[in-house]
Order: C-alpha cells, then structure tokens, then sequence
C-alpha cells in the first residue's frame, strides 16, 4: 500500500470507531447529530425511529440490570444458608 492509502484508510477506521463509540455511548441520537455536522436532512421519520431505538435500549439496559441484581441476590442468599448453616442466626 501507499503510504497515502495507508493514511485514508486509518482515518476510516478511526470514523468508524468514534461513530460506534457515540452510539454506544448516547445511542442513535448521536448519529443524527453528526447527519445534521454533515449538512444532511434528518427527516420526522429518522427523529422518532432514533427516539425510539433510544427509549427501547435503556428500557432493556434498566431490565438486564434488575434481572442481574435479583440474580445477585438470590446467589448471596444461597449462599449465606450454606456458610452458616441450618439452624443457625444470620
């Protein structure tokens, strides 16, 4: 390769990675503000689909993490009655 391809395509992986990583960061709602840096349209359509891919991935992050908590605390409890065996105060 040439060391200006080289150069260019760096510089697309390193889009790449900011792109994903705002989208990971602050979900789709970030994309449409780097479509309104780059000059292009964001339609009502686009506005309320990003709304909306947002409100439904925190919606499943607040669920994961309840799931994992309950999870948690079922584990510690199992785990407390082995360690302090039947019969005995915690």
């Amino acid at each position: 390769m040439i060391a200006s391809e080289t150069s260019l395509c760096q510089k697309i992986v390193d889009t790449a990675a900011n792109i994903a990583t705002c989208t990971f960061n602050d979900g789709l709602s970030r994309i449409m503000k780097i479509m309104q840096m780059l000059q292009l349209t964001v339609s009502h359509n686009c506005y309320n689909f990003c709304i909306q891919a947002d409100a439904r991935s925190l919606t499943d992050a607040r669920k994961a993490c309840t799931s994992f908590r309950k999870e948690e605390e079922t584990e510690n409890s199992n785990q407390c009655g082995k360690l302090c065996g039947a019969g005995i105060p915690e």
